[in-house]
């Protein structure tokens, strides 16, 4: 089988699609933090980066297929309020099994995704490489706004930071 091979698999899944409809139709009047396809590919480009800068060694469908499914379990929360975590490890099970992969790769996959709230206390895990990468892909989405020329607000994420830059370039 090719690389991404499953990954195309993933994205040709119709309960994947349906999730990902979902998702935009749900989230079509918010302005930031929109959990649709880009982000998810963002989420996996950055995911798979970081692989390969800590030489990790974890295969390249995998990253992406945990990347894709992350966040599908928003529809579940915006409709009923589960967790978006546990409703998204739930609900990409089949979906990856559909996909050819293995239980040990679902297993991973969906602790991840599940966790993926918070960073694992185990540095080197698939679900510490989602939780930065998600957050990495979030900052992109984050808008620094100027405030009458004299006020800069830096809004980052996840930890929220206020600089106060003034005219001059100081920060105060």
């Amino acid at each position: 089988m090719k690389t991404m091979e499953r990954v195309d698999k993933i994205l040709a899944h119709p309960e994947f699609q349906v999730y990902m409809r979902r998702i935009r139709e749900q989230e079509r009047t918010r302005v930031f933090c929109l959990h649709g396809i880009e982000h998810s590919l963002d989420v996996a480009r950055i995911g798979y980066i970081k692989n390969l800068e800590q030489g990790l060694s974890l295969r390249q469908d995998v990253i992406y297929a945990m990347a894709l499914l992350h966040d599908i379990g928003r529809c579940e929360e915006y409709a009923s309020g589960k967790s978006h975590h546990e409703a998204g490890a739930e609900l990409a099970r089949p979906i990856l099994l559909a996909c050819g992969y293995t239980e040990h790769e679902c297993a991973e996959i969906c602790d991840a995704i599940g966790r993926h709230k918070a960073p694992s206390e185990q540095a080197r895990s698939l679900a510490t490489l989602l939780y930065d990468a998600d957050k990495r892909a979030a900052v992109r989405h984050v808008p620094v706004v100027e405030v009458y020329e004299t006020v800069l607000l830096h809004v980052t994420h996840p930890f929220i930071q206020i600089k106060m830059l003034y005219a001059s370039g100081v920060e105060r």
